[in-house]
């Protein structure tokens, strides 16, 4: 097994690097003034994080560990999880390890059993939330779908086992958001390797009663996962934000305790319903990871609520409109008085006078004498018709017609042995 060199970033800046058959180079930090000749690095717990980026601009992350971690078992492991990164959330499990036979080809031997992954675009938690002022329905959305993401995780038996403010990161998008998981050397399932070191889980997420026990198991991500679900659903209050002041929303003094800090975040939950609320006590109250409520519950009481209106981009306010004054405008003058003009006189003309008619003497008429017809040529009476009834066929009333109306199984792939360089992939 090759033996530890620390890797010194800041040298490789402004130069090239072949890793994988594809061509990098290391990016410089910007985040400070006269950084220019530094290496951009995040430092975690296991390793430290290089950005590299691509000819064609791809960005990638190069992880390289710290001696106690930078060993052939833990990289194996890396290798494994592999399988899980077509879950929702998983992206930075495609990764490539870097052998110490691919290291000496590159000409740095101190980049032995580092990880090549992808990049991972947007803000953790941590710094999501100092910077952004978040609305109520903000809140419910991202925290619907980050309880869809840690659900589908335990459903299939995996756990992050280290579910904190800085190891979920948030990307607005023109849909919603796109979450991702980083740092899961040490996820959970049956059929992974155990850590040699299993986190007991970070400040402000990690359960009290489970204390130098790890979260290497499948209720790993309960108790966590409901403290960071509570962040991103009282946050946006103002009288929450003024009583937290770290990355997390209790410090470990405060987790499980009765204090005031509690009391007041069961209230905000209440304000989204109380089966939330219930929920945040029941991990509250828990003995250990798992008397915790499973995070399919939070998913399911938190879709209850609703589909929220997920905000896009901020809009740029327009200016305000002026509305002009109303228009005065001056009475018309009166309009000059209407000459009367009398109507014409009409004189009616003299009826005239009709001659008398000439008087014609009247000769009275006489009637014919009425002769009676022969007996045998009177019509006899006609016959008196029997009544008969009307039948009418009626059509009968129509009768109404009535109208009739993932995950993909898990293949882990077996781990070559790594351990003999030449068999490295």
């Amino acid at each position: 097994m090759t033996s530890y060199r620390p890797f010194v970033g800041d040298d490789w800046v402004g130069r090239d690097i072949t890793i994988d058959a594809v061509r990098y180079t290391f990016a410089a930090e910007t985040s400070f003034v006269a950084s220019d000749m530094m290496a951009y690095q995040r430092e975690g717990k296991k390793a430290k994080v290089y950005k590299l980026t691509a000819v064609d601009g791809t960005a990638s992350a190069l992880k390289v560990f710290h001696r106690q971690y930078s060993v052939v078992d833990h990289v194996a492991s890396a290798l494994q999880l592999r399988n899980f990164v077509h879950l929702p959330g998983m992206r930075v499990c495609d990764r490539h390890v870097i052998s110490d036979r691919e290291a000496a080809a590159i000409g740095e031997p101190a980049l032995s059993w580092s990880v090549l992954m992808p990049w991972i675009d947007g803000q953790p938690w941590a710094d999501y939330i100092e910077h952004e002022v978040l609305s109520r329905a903000t809140s419910i959305a991202l925290a619907q779908e980050t309880s869809r993401l840690l659900a589908g995780l335990e459903s299939k038996r995996l756990a992050h086992t280290d579910i904190s403010s800085t190891n979920i990161m948030f990307r607005p998008t023109a849909g919603g958001f796109d979450i991702q998981l980083i740092d899961v050397e040490d996820m959970y399932n049956e059929l992974l390797k155990r850590p040699e070191y299993p986190t007991d889980g970070s400040p402000g997420y990690a359960h009290p009663a489970n204390r130098n026990k790890g979260c290497w198991n499948a209720a790993g991500d309960r108790f966590a996962g409901a403290m960071l679900l509570a962040e991103l659903l009282t946050l946006h209050d103002s009288k929450i934000r003024s009583v937290v002041s770290d990355a997390s929303l209790f410090s470990n003094q405060e987790l499980c305790g009765d204090n005031a800090k509690s009391r007041i975040v069961y209230q905000a939950l209440r304000t989204h319903s109380e089966r939330i609320a219930r929920l945040f006590d029941r991990a509250w109250r828990s003995q250990g990871l798992t008397d915790c409520p499973l995070l399919s519950e939070w998913a399911t009481a938190l879709d209850a609520i609703g589909p929220v209106e997920t905000p896009s981009a901020p809009v740029p306010s327009e200016p305000p409109r002026v509305v002009p004054p109303p228009r005065v405008v001056a009475p018309a003058p009166p309009a000059p008085p209407r000459r009367v003009v009398p109507p014409p006189q009409v004189v009616a003309p003299a009826p005239a006078v009709a001659p008398t008619p000439a008087v014609t003497p009247q000769v009275p008429r006489v009637a014919p004498p009425v002769v009676a017809a022969p007996p045998d040529r009177v019509a006899p009476p006609p016959t008196p018709r029997a009544d008969v009834p009307l039948k009418f066929d009626l059509p009968l009333a129509g009768q109404p017609v009535a109208e009739v109306p993932h995950y993909d199984d898990i293949i882990l792939v077996p781990i070559t042995d790594l351990i003999d360089g030449d068999d490295a992939p």
